[in-house]
């Protein structure tokens, strides 16, 4: 178990990342109907502390309990449910991919800082690593895992995600990271990341029939053709 407190030390600043949100947060305020007496949430400092038992973070502030609720519509909206409009305006994809960015901050503050990422993803990039490595590894290998899964990989990475209809860094329901293994005739073998999502209003209109959307998130660690890792620039980027 990581040092929580010393740890702490060595995050981004959760004010100035939420300070960037001021525009969704508003937002945000809209929809639950916000008044100057009420969300005081909205108004409180961002912190980002060791819990009380050393084992864990504790975010406060804006984004904190925001994420929630902006996480709370986007189920809601993917499920079909009604939603608050917006001064008279439903409650849109334009909307969706605002708030979304409020939930991604958070995935920013509390899980893809290499302090916090490089422990909660140690086992993943190991396993990960020696099944792309083996020679005679298996054809394909599924990880289960949540958003709090994919963020500290990301993070280790250094690497961005976009998905259709989502906030710079958001990680969606359903989405999946994919790193395909690539075999050239020489023997030399490269990787290319892969990002699957699918559209909010996609999902929304017909759950079993969205399309998927497929895109390739750079990593600068590596330098190969199209975006692809040669097998010692991924090691690399895995910190192993």
């Amino acid at each position: 178990m990581f040092d929580t407190k010393r740890l702490s030390a060595l995050l981004p600043d959760p004010e100035r990342l939420s300070s960037r949100q001021k525009r969704e947060l508003s937002l945000l305020g809209s929809l639950l109907h916000c008044t100057p007496h009420h969300c005081d949430f909205l108004h409180e400092p961002s912190r980002i502390q060791a819990d009380h038992t050393g084992r864990g973070f504790v975010l406060s502030g804006p984004i904190e309990e925001a994420s929630s609720y902006a996480e709370v519509l986007e189920l809601g909206y993917l499920d079909g449910h009604p939603l608050p409009d917006l001064n008279g305006k439903p409650f849109d994809t334009e909307t969706l991919e605002s708030l979304s960015g409020l939930h991604a901050t958070m995935l920013a503050s509390t899980l893809q800082p290499t302090p916090i990422a490089a422990p909660l993803s140690q086992m993943l990039r190991k396993a990960l690593a020696e099944n792309i490595t083996a020679s005679d590894g298996p054809v394909l290998t599924l990880y289960m895992g949540h958003d709090d899964t994919i963020a500290p990989l990301l993070g280790m990475l250094d690497s961005h995600v976009k998905a259709p209809g989502y906030a710079q860094d958001e990680i969606p329901v359903g989405s999946a990271l994919g790193f395909a293994l690539y075999r050239n005739a020489d023997g030399s073998r490269h990787v290319r990341v892969v990002f699957i999502s699918q559209s909010p209003e996609d999902i929304r209109r017909d759950p079993n029939r969205a399309p998927l959307s497929w895109s390739y998130p750079r990593v600068p660690a590596c330098h190969g053709k199209g975006g692809t890792c040669t097998m010692p620039e991924f090691l690399k980027a895995l910190h192993l």
